[in-house]
């Protein structure tokens, strides 16, 4: 769903128009002998007095570089020495053009420098070198710099901005492919970071724990410097969920990262996601009922089997402790997304979860009648009713899964059974499913036997000689 929002052009030939004033040498067959870049940006400035919180800073900023162009132009024309005033504007614009550009997605609570900034947006970074020369050195550069950056700018944003709809379906491909592939960068740079903070994370769990306050701490109020100061572990967990929740919020591949999470992920951190992240419990879950159907129904080998080999591991080692972390009043709320889902992907792990959170929610129950505290009507209302949903979603999963089918997931893949299922049709005769059965059954038993009949005991060889790779 594409929102709306407010442009201060009229038309969507109205904005067509401004292009062609300001690349007319792009249009020669439309181009006449009047420049109509000074028309081009005399309208830039009407649609700022429409309020500049409309414009979008790749006009405004065409228009800023183009009145820098034509006034060196008069210059040269006037035949005029000094060149300070035409080299401060080129400098202005471009240090706009470049901060404007970058400032945007420097949303981390952590400091991104801005090379890795330009290259994620696909500007060169020598830019941001005449950035940083044009802001902090006592020198302006030169003008014949100035004119090639300027040049480049306005090339950049008709590449990046005005020729959008021409550009080439290949390229648009590879941009997204080197898009998915600085994504998966980022995220793995942030698995990464939490995970060296492991001890800290678990340390400090009180911090980020479901339920907890953000409390005001006495560091809020230091007037020290702090290049000085070492960044206290309240601060530096703060800095890193602020982090994950900005990225979190911006990408639109929440599936890829919460593939790279599992992966790369351990048990501390995806509590800390779950606690932190809107809608990281649901996209789990999401995510693992997929991987969980194609393990058993497709037959195909996913990271889930790779990371938990047995239904026992995996209920062990994950399904527990995620259940455990679920906030029930989110659950509550968004309990309709979380339904769709279930009934998009029934399985026994599926059915496995509701039942525990129904025991969780019983147990919730029980301990608020024991504590005898008073509970918000509105809420126990939804706990009640949340009950029943998931009372409803069981048994309509009970009908179709026992606790036998979890054997599945401990079954190897099999190409053979995978190709029996796609070429040949459905029957529902009694034989066929006997010999289904009796399959299974043998599938079963025969990796018991053939692992005890590998076990092999590893002794050191009385004549070994080392040999290089390839060499019997």
């Amino acid at each position: 769903m594409v929102h709306a929002r407010v442009v201060p052009w009229s038309s969507p030939e109205e904005l067509v128009e401004l292009k062609e004033w300001f690349y007319g040498d792009k249009f020669s067959e439309k181009s006449s002998d009047v420049d109509m870049r000074i028309r081009a940006i005399q309208r830039v400035k009407c649609y700022q007095s429409k309020g500049s919180q409309y414009l979008p800073h790749v006009i405004d900023s065409t228009g800023q570089i183009t009145s820098a162009v034509l006034l060196d132009e008069e210059r040269l024309m006037r035949g005029k020495d000094s060149m300070f005033a035409v080299r401060l504007s080129y400098a202005m614009a471009l240090i706009r053009f470049v901060n404007g550009l970058l400032d945007p997605t420097q949303r981390s609570q952590f400091a991104i420098p801005l090379h890795t900034l330009a290259q994620r947006v696909g500007l060169s970074s020598w830019f941001v070198d005449l950035r940083h020369w044009g802001t902090h050195e006592r020198e302006l550069p030169s003008i014949d710099m100035l004119r090639l950056a300027s040049k480049e700018a306005l090339e950049w944003l008709w590449e990046h901005y005005w020729n959008d709809d021409e550009l080439q379906e290949d390229s648009s491909n590879e941009e997204e492919s080197e898009g998915n592939d600085g994504l998966i960068a980022e995220i793995k740079r942030l698995v990464q970071m939490g995970t060296e903070m492991e001890e800290m994370i678990i340390e400090y769990k009180w911090i980020w724990e479901d339920g907890s306050k953000n409390l005001i701490s006495s560091t809020n109020f230091g007037v020290e410097d702090k290049k000085t100061q070492t960044t206290s572990p309240h601060e530096r967990i703060h800095d890193y969920i602020g982090d994950c929740r900005d990225h979190w919020r911006r990408t639109t591949e929440k599936k890829l990262f919460v593939e790279v999470a599992f992966e790369k992920g351990r048990r501390a951190l995806l509590d800390l996601f779950m606690a932190k992240l809107a809608g990281f419990d649901l996209e789990m879950l999401q995510w693992v009922a997929e991987s969980y159907r194609k393990q058993t129904i497709g037959g195909k080998s996913t990271l889930l089997r790779r990371k938990y080999a047995t239904w026992t591991e995996l209920k062990k080692k994950y399904l527990k402790n995620y259940v455990s972390n679920l906030n029930l009043n989110n659950l509550a709320a968004n309990w309709n997304q979380w339904e769709a889902v279930l009934e998009k992907y029934p399985s026994f792990l599926t059915l496995w979860i509701c039942n525990s959170i129904l025991t969780r929610l019983q147990d919730h129950k029980g301990q608020s009648m024991a504590r005898k505290k008073r509970k918000k009507r509105r809420q126990t209302d939804n706990f009640i009713e949340l009950e029943s949903k998931i009372t409803a979603v069981i048994e309509r999963l009970s009908k179709r899964f026992n606790n036998s089918d979890s054997k599945l997931y401990d079954l190897p893949p099999s190409q053979d059974s995978t190709n029996l299922r796609t070429v040949q049709p459905s029957t529902t005769s009694t034989n066929d499913i006997l010999n289904d059965l009796a399959g299974l059954r043998q599938r079963l038993t025969e990796p018991k036997t053939t692992k005890t009949h590998q076990i092999k005991l590893w002794n050191s060889h009385p004549n070994w000689q080392p040999r290089p790779f390839g060499i019997l």
